[in-house]
């Protein structure tokens, strides 16, 4: 601004509704154009919608993915709660009296997360198990064929399930140490490449104790 012509700075002035007036001085004239500037773009922020947390009351920039009335860390804070009460009703449901043996076990469909683990609202409704040890993001099983818009939605890829879906057992020291490990700045994904395991495994650990199975 200050390499601008007298003429410009008038110019510019008028645009803001800025009178001129004979005899100031060019560096005068700037620093009431800087004024007015300031106090334009003050007024246009105060004018703009305030964005406050439903839970912690804060005012926030950046909203969570899953719950967008409350900030990152209290949407991160409300997803973990959501998921351990999905996850207790899941593994408190009663166990299913086995079949007849002339009765054909009913065929389980094995889904593959691609891009996100087991959470609320990740998956369709009406699966029969999980399997967090997986792959990198775990798997999920159903007695019925997903359809295409289901897989598609859902961000599901259909998998040839032979394994046991049993969780891996760590013991204390394991625990221990991937703890120690995880505090001192070591990533999830080097910790479950050293032990062979899925993100989820390592992430349950460290969330919710209840996936660690201590031996």
């Amino acid at each position: 601004m200050e390499n601008m012509k007298m003429k410009e700075l008038i110019a510019m002035a008028k645009d803001m509704g800025i009178t001129f007036k004979v005899g100031t001085k060019k560096v005068d004239f700037i620093e009431i154009i800087k004024a007015e500037q300031k106090r334009l773009e003050d007024a246009k922020k105060a004018q703009e919608p305030k964005l406050v947390c439903g839970n912690c009351k804060c005012e926030y920039k950046k909203h969570g993915f899953t719950y967008p009335e409350l900030c990152v860390d209290c949407s991160d804070i409300k997803m973990m709660d959501d998921i351990d009460e999905e996850v207790a009703f899941f593994e408190n449901q009663p166990e299913t009296k086995a079949a007849p043996k002339k009765k054909a076990q009913p065929k389980l469909h094995w889904y593959e997360y691609q891009y996100r683990g087991f959470s609320i609202g990740c998956q369709p409704n009406g699966f029969v198990k999980n399997d967090p040890e997986h792959g990198k993001f775990g798997a999920i099983a159903y007695e019925r064929k997903l359809t295409d818009e289901e897989l598609e939605s859902f961000e599901l890829k259909s998998m040839t399930k032979s394994k046991s879906s049993a969780p891996i057992k760590f013991t204390d020291e394991q625990v221990r140490y991937i703890r120690a490990e995880v505090a001192g700045g070591r990533t999830k994904k080097s910790l479950a490449e050293e032990f062979g395991v899925s993100w989820n495994s390592i992430h349950y650990i460290i969330i919710k104790k209840f996936y660690a199975d201590v031996a």
